[in-house]
Order: structure tokens, then C-alpha cells, then sequence
């Protein structure tokens, strides 16, 4: 019988080690596409996903052209527009910066999530 408690409890610590090592899945804290600017630096952001608890997305130069890199956004001072970019716009931002394995996971998670 100890012998097979020690089985089950190896099994367990497998299993958890498994999930562990599993990378969370984005989700939508706010539509995607939503524009937000902070007020004090005139900054704007496309907002795309949520993961960990951190909000993702694109920043908008001086200039209003798309940086196309996901950078972690600092929501917390930032203000709703309660703009959306358009569908042409938003495929045009996830095709521009698809640029590794990384992004094309996340992306794809994402638009399985619109399909739903």
C-alpha cells in the first residue's frame, strides 16, 4: 500500500509540474482594438489582450503611425476613448507584427477567443 500511496504522489507532482509549465492563455479585459492616451503624455495605445494580469498592446507615435511591436501598457493612468480601430485596421496591426513564434501563438489564441 505505501508503495502505492508513493506512486500516486509522484503522479500528482508530475501532472502539476506539467500544468505549471504551461503557458497562460490571453484573455480580453476591454475590446480589442480600444484606444487609450494618457491626458499628461499625450501617449496613445491600441489595446489587444490581457495575460498574467498585464495589458498588451501596440503605442501610437507623434506622428499616429502603429508601432508594430506587443509591449506590455501601463493602463493605470490611462483613459478610455471608447474609439475602436476599424477591422482593416486591427488585421493590419496583427499582420504587421506577427513576427515570431511567440506572437503567432498568441495571436491565434485570439482570434479563436473573436470567434466565440
Amino acid at each position: 500500500m505505501p508503495k502505492q500511496l508513493h506512486e500516486i504522489e509522484k503522479q500528482k507532482k508530475k501532472v502539476f509540474k506539467e500544468k505549471s509549465n504551461q503557458s497562460p492563455i490571453p484573455y480580453l479585459k476591454y475590446p480589442i482594438g480600444s484606444i487609450f492616451y494618457e491626458s499628461f503624455s499625450d501617449h496613445k495605445f491600441i489595446y489587444l489582450y490581457n495575460r498574467k494580469g498585464k495589458s498588451y498592446g501596440c503605442y501610437v507615435n507623434e506622428d499616429d503611425e502603429i508601432e508594430l511591436m506587443i509591449r506590455k501598457l501601463d493602463l493605470e493612468y490611462a483613459k478610455q476613448t471608447y474609439e475602436i480601430c476599424s477591422d482593416d485596421e486591427l488585421k493590419d496591426i496583427m499582420e504587421g507584427i506577427v513576427t515570431n513564434d511567440e506572437n503567432k501563438r498568441i495571436l491565434h489564441q485570439l482570434k479563436q477567443q473573436l470567434k466565440s
